[in-house]
């Protein structure tokens, strides 16, 4: 079935074929469907992590030395700060004082 349509300024020519783009017939361009609404009722928010899942997540990551820095961040986030915690905190303490010490 033909379905032909119009927003006031533009008139919209549907095509019955299933794979057929939508186009305007005077100058036979393809119409792009830039309609939103349809998107915006598939798009959920993520909720964020808790406290308590960026202090697991730190714990993950403190049990790797590549990735204490991360594990820095995850436990700042766990308390609301940018403050540091656990081991790579404690080994990044240690060594600016032993560094100041020899």
């Amino acid at each position: 079935m033909l379905r032909i349509s119009t927003n006031g300024k533009q008139v919209v020519v549907y095509p019955p074929q299933t794979q057929a783009r939508p186009y305007e017939p005077l100058t036979g361009q393809f119409v792009l469907n830039f309609e939103v609404s349809e998107l915006a009722k598939k798009i959920h928010a993520m909720a964020s992590r808790s406290a308590e899942e960026w202090f697991e997540l730190g714990m993950a990551y403190d049990s790797e030395s590549e990735s204490l820095d991360q594990a820095e961040q995850a436990y700042g986030k766990s308390r609301g700060s940018s403050a540091g915690l656990g081991r790579g905190a404690h080994q990044s303490r240690h060594n600016t004082v032993s560094a100041g010490k020899k």
